[in-house]
């Protein structure tokens, strides 16, 4: 699939296929199913403004997310909750542009800004996200396990 032509286009249900099997092909393995409709769950985000990546009819990404009240403040933001890209596709630009597809769509919906959370270790995610204009906010996360609790 080298040098072949990358489209970028609107996640819809019919897609949820190839997105499961793309997810499995970076992760290893099949992540457990709810019975929540993977339309409007986690997986599923938002269809419309979620996006795939094809490369002749087969998906070979996703950027899954949708627009929600931002937890700190009155704004509506999109919020990028899962983007991934086959490990033979990486480093191709297509996780920017399927940020940058994604981006476009929020701010056609009028959303006030753009969010995602990324380890703060993770030194090719924070690079993209970078390339593509995010950077860092103010809100640290704060955690403990429940296994250090007194």
């Amino acid at each position: 699939m080298d040098n072949e032509k990358v489209t970028i286009r609107d996640m819809t249900e019919e897609d949820l296929a190839g997105v499961l099997a793309v997810d499995k092909g970076i992760v290893g393995t099949d992540r457990v199913l709810t019975y929540e409709d993977p339309r409007t769950s986690y997986l599923g985000g938002e269809m419309g403004l979620s996006k795939v990546a094809e490369i002749n009819g087969e998906i070979v990404g996703f950027a899954i997310g949708g627009i929600i009240a931002h937890p700190y403040t009155i704004e509506d933001v999109g919020f990028l909750n899962l983007i991934g890209v086959l490990p033979e596709q990486q480093r191709k630009g297509i996780a920017s542009n399927l940020i940058k597809g994604f981006m476009k769509t929020c701010k056609e919906r009028k959303a006030e800004r753009l969010i995602t959370l990324v380890n703060f270790n993770d030194e090719q995610m924070t690079s993209l996200f970078r390339s593509v204009g995010f950077s860092q906010s103010d809100v640290v996360e704060f955690s403990i396990s429940t296994e250090d609790m007194e």
